[in-house]
């Protein structure tokens, strides 16, 4: 089983609406290989068109690493109550060992001023 959870990397500090959100998930060492899988507000991401496969990576004594990415553009339907929760979840099946790592991504208030643009802040954390 993994002695560590999945890891998000490829975040950025701000976005904006129109943003492309580039991310990838990878598992820590295990055997079998772990499953990855992306939430977007706690909804799976299905869509072939958002993840990413890629190869596992062997280790010695023939662990296996998971990468999936997710590639997604910003809208403000991602939204729900000004905040989003992009989450990787990796599982070795049965359900013998589950983890996750979770980012969540707030709106800030629209400033008054002209020229402002929304900003997203994207920050990691761990559950």
């Amino acid at each position: 089983l993994p002695k560590e959870g999945p890891h998000i990397t490829g975040e950025d500090r701000q976005y904006q609406i129109g943003d492309e959100i580039s991310l990838n998930c990878t598992s820590g060492k295990s055997y079998p290989a772990s499953e990855l899988q992306w939430y977007i507000n706690d909804e799976q991401v299905t869509s072939s068109d958002s993840l990413v496969t890629y190869p596992h990576q062997v280790h010695a004594h023939g662990l296996l690493v998971s990468t999936l990415g997710l590639r997604f553009v910003v809208t403000g339907n991602h939204f729900l109550g000004g905040s989003m929760r992009v989450r990787c979840v990796a599982s070795v099946s049965p359900i013998l060992w589950q983890g996750d790592r979770e980012s969540v991504v707030q709106r800030m208030q629209p400033l008054l001023e002209k020229n402002i643009r929304e900003a997203l802040l994207l920050g990691a954390s761990e559950r």
